[in-house]
């Protein structure tokens, strides 16, 4: 297995997305705008693009499925959970639910979906292959299983390859072999017990090592996992405590911001550090999310 870094909005190590070669297999793609990225990282392997086969996404989101499409075009199959098909297939669905966010938030569009994540196009139905918890896949001796694991969106899932689990947002960050939680978007993705029900089904499948989207392999599974779960009740916590407070949740999120900045350096991040976190983990997500959730 080959790791490939992403320097999302010029944070190198901010995302990453993993390769085998032997099979043609890329799990998660990063969105459009670092592909270059991929492409560098697999010459640098001794590879190129046109080795790509399938590509496994974990869910949805665009800085996890947003170069789906450029794969798709060179004839890779995509799979996704049923649940995500649609959204790859027709763009209105994922980018209405983003543009809606904004609006129902008040917040200030400042950056279009196209220059924060790069071109988005559709995929035809033909590329791509739905997927249903516990499904294998075989090459040759190899085998790949899929585990729905719903929290974060509705169609996540993770990818299982003998122990080591490829679990995109829902088993949380790991930015300098630190745990981190990852955003919590806002509904209709967000469901909490849900989120907390797949983390209870990681642990139970006992995991020899995670691969996180955000960033890297996790070589102590179980303790990134609990570390993870307390910082969900950390920040479940702390947003439910104080937006009630907040009509305007704008207000709220430079307060959220000076407490990720002093959690990030308590736990031991560099500025540098931080700033890979935050690049693909923006704290305003966070905030916007569980109030959404919060409220309804």
């Amino acid at each position: 297995m080959k790791t490939i870094s992403l320097a999302f909005k010029g944070a190198d190590g901010s995302i990453s997305v993993f390769f085998f070669p032997e099979h043609g297999i890329l799990i998660e793609t990063g969105p459009y705008i670092t592909f270059p990225d991929i492409e560098k990282g697999l010459i640098r392997e001794g590879y190129k693009s046109e080795d790509v086969k399938h590509v496994f996404l974990t869910h949805t989101h665009l800085d996890h499925a947003g170069a789906a499409w450029a794969w798709a075009e060179r004839n890779a199959k995509i799979y996704v959970h049923a649940k995500g098909a649609a959204s790859l297939q027709d763009l209105s669905i994922q980018q209405d639910l983003i543009r809606q966010f904004f609006v129902d938030q008040n917040l200030p569009v400042q950056e279009t979906i196209s220059n924060v994540f790069g071109e988005v196009r559709p995929i035809d139905k033909k590329q791509i292959v739905e997927l249903a918890d516990q499904q294998e896949f075989r090459f040759g001796t190899d085998t790949f299983r899929v585990h729905h694991t719903p929290g974060h969106t509705q169609d996540h899932i993770c990818w299982q390859f003998e122990d080591k689990f490829f679990t995109g947002d829902i088993g949380g960050a790991s930015i300098a072999g630190v745990p981190l939680f990852t955003p919590f978007p806002p509904l209709p993705d967000l469901d909490i017990p849900a989120w907390k029900k797949s983390l209870d089904k990681l642990e139970a499948l006992i995991p020899g090592s995670l691969c996180v989207a955000h960033y890297g392999e996790v070589s102590r599974p179980i303790d990134h996992l609990q570390d993870f779960r307390s910082q969900f009740d950390l920040i479940e916590k702390w947003v439910e405590t104080r937006y009630e407070d907040h009509a305007n949740l704008q207000t709220l999120v430079p307060i959220f911001e000076d407490f990720l900045k002093g959690f990030l350096k308590d736990r031991g991040l560099s500025a540098e550090e931080a700033e890979r976190y935050t690049a693909s983990n923006p704290p305003w997500l966070s905030v916007y999310g569980f109030a959404s959730y919060l409220r309804g």
